[in-house]
């Protein structure tokens, strides 16, 4: 008994310490924020931009580099690396030990073969001489049945061109007297065709009489239809017209607004120097900048270009996200209760039914 009372304190142990880790590393990632750091640069047709974004002091660690000069693309090339390592670079340097230790493996087995039997490693080396011969050979086949194809197949173009040559007299002459076929199916054909306007002449008549009932018809399906659409503004308008929807609206722009401040980066600066074709669409960019000017202040000087389209400078920026802020967020926005009636509202009309607020006037 003692000996299972042992054993059973021992596995509770083992589950608490694996509970307590996991409960650590949630802790970790919620509060441990993400660090990020963009930079760009744009000249003419030069661009580069670099991006990267660490976790626990630079445990984790994730870079991603794009370059390119006028025709020239570079990347993205992206890098990962766990406490300073590259498992793309570790991966690669064990390949090439395995590939060194092959190459070392062979020179080894041929030096032994040379010292236990010169014979034989003389023939080794025949043969090895014999292959690169045989390839060599083989290399020059292909090339001389490439060429050969290729010139077979230039001659086969110059005999066609030849025969569409000769076929064009043979051709007009089969054209000449098929024309006279043509007259007799055309007359034909006339006939057939006076026949079937007559019976569309019939169909149209039918159609213009069956007219009025069809009118009729149609109004009564729009007559239903403007009503449907009325109880259903109706029903959106009670909705929109709610105090519970304003405050949904209130608390998704609160917490928007909390979750935007929070990941705007900490450091900006930069200078940028734009244009457009449009001298009336570069003043509107430069509106819409100076509206967002509290966010960025003097770190980042816009300096707009009225005479074309442009658009260079440098922009370098970094901040911090911290999953547990947005998870609060996130939570605090479910917990609402007037966005729990929105969505509840939403999937009712979705389905066919009227919203909450009716249900209560009922």
């Amino acid at each position: 008994m003692g000996i299972l009372s042992g054993i059973l304190w021992m596995v509770l142990n083992i589950i608490l310490v694996i509970l307590a880790v996991l409960v650590l590393i949630l802790l970790v990632i919620l509060i441990v924020p993400l660090r990020y750091h963009i930079s760009g640069r744009k000249e003419e047709e030069a661009i580069t931009a670099d991006a990267s974004v660490t976790f626990l002091l630079k445990a984790l660690s994730l870079d991603v580099r794009y370059q390119k000069e006028k025709e020239t693309v570079s990347g993205p090339d992206i890098s990962f690396r766990i406490f300073g390592i590259s498992p793309r670079e570790v991966k690669a340097k064990r390949a090439e030990r395995k590939k060194q230790k092959r190459r070392e493996l062979k020179k080894k087995k041929i030096e032994a073969i040379r010292k236990a039997d010169p014979v034989r490693y003389e023939e080794m080396k025949e043969e090895a001489r014999e292959r690169k011969e045989a390839r060599r050979k083989s290399e020059e086949e292909a090339a001389a049945k490439k060429a050969a194809e290729e010139a077979a197949r230039m001659e086969q173009d110059e005999k066609q061109e030849t025969v569409k040559k000769k076929g064009l007299k043979r051709r007009l002459q089969l054209r000449i007297r098929k024309s006279f076929g043509l007259l007799s199916r055309l007359s034909m054909t006339l006939f057939d065709l006076a026949f079937r306007l007559s019976g569309i002449l019939f169909d149209a008549l039918t159609f213009l009489t069956a007219i009025p009932a069809r009118i009729v018809d149609e109004v009564f399906k729009i007559i239903s239809k403007v009503a449907d659409m009325y109880d259903t503004i109706s029903k959106y308008a009670g909705f929109a017209a709610d105090p519970r929807t304003a405050g949904a609206v209130a608390a998704v722009k609160k917490r928007a607004f909390a979750v935007l401040r929070h990941i705007f980066p900490k450091t900006l600066s930069g200078q940028v120097v734009f244009g457009l074709d449009d001298p009336a669409g570069t003043g509107q960019i430069l509106a819409a900048g100076a509206a967002l000017y509290p966010l960025y202040g003097d770190r980042l000087q816009l300096t707009p270009d009225f005479s074309g389209k442009r658009l260079e400078g440098n922009l370098s920026a970094g901040g911090r996200i911290r999953i547990g802020t947005v998870a609060l967020q996130a939570l605090l926005l479910i917990a609402n209760k007037d966005v729990r009636f929105v969505w509840r509202t939403y999937k009712q009309f979705k389905n066919g039914r009227g919203s909450d607020s009716e249900a209560e006037a009922a």
